[in-house]
């Protein structure tokens, strides 16, 4: 059954990531629990002490930020103004950029871009929406001889309103007409179990979730 987190009843929001959970109180700090592989100044946590089952005072404070997700390595905050913030463990590739070192600490700006929406992100994959209704997928463990990170447009269209990463090699979008549609890359023959090519625009599933259930006959 579920378990209180804490003795305090002054949270507003809530996160889960893949490992971990962040919450959000009144006054605007940021709090994880769980597995946290990393401390909040960014230095890895020994073994024995990566299990916090009581919330942990993070260095995500303030009340501009309008989403948060991550994973154990980093995390990823969204701007009121669009812009996009990363802590932690910088992946092996964000949006078009090859990192080959790992800086710890933070939050960095990442970018000068502010037409971020939305963004969820897991250990493997980021997902995002722009400010004008554009999805977009970022396999953060490719890496490309080019020096950039396999960043696709799943979807010909523009009118995505929310995204999640619900498991591995997969991002779930919802439209603004209610279709909701999900990528998934199935298994093939390269290194790493997936495609090469990633999401062919049209969804491995899809459904909307506006209509009217049918009457069975």
């Amino acid at each position: 059954g579920p378990v209180q987190i804490g003795t305090n009843s002054d949270w507003t929001q809530v996160y889960a990531t893949e490992s971990s959970a962040i919450g959000v109180k009144r006054d605007g700090s940021v709090w994880k629990w769980g597995d946290l592989y990393l401390r909040p100044d960014g230095d890895w946590y020994k073994p024995r002490e990566q299990t916090h089952p009581e919330p942990v005072r993070w260095n995500l404070d303030g009340s501009d930020w309008v989403a948060r997700t991550g994973s154990s390595l980093f995390d990823l905050v969204l701007h009121r103004d669009g812009s996009l913030w990363i802590s932690g463990r910088l992946p092996q590739n964000l949006m078009r950029r090859y990192f080959n070192v790992e800086p710890a600490g933070g939050p960095w700006r990442f970018g000068a871009g502010t037409n971020w929406a939305e963004v969820d992100a897991s250990d493997n994959m980021l997902a995002a929406i722009k400010t004008d209704g554009v999805l977009v997928e970022n396999d953060l463990q490719a890496y490309s001889l080019f020096g950039t990170s396999c960043t696709r447009d799943p979807s010909r269209y523009s009118d995505w309103i929310a995204v999640t990463v619900p498991w591995i090699g997969s991002s779930l979008a919802l439209a603004a007409d209610g279709t909701l549609s999900c990528w998934i890359r199935l298994p093939d023959e390269t290194a790493d179990g997936r495609t090469l090519l990633g999401p062919t625009r049209k969804p491995f599933w899809s459904l909307n979730i506006l209509n009217a259930p049918s009457k069975s006959p």
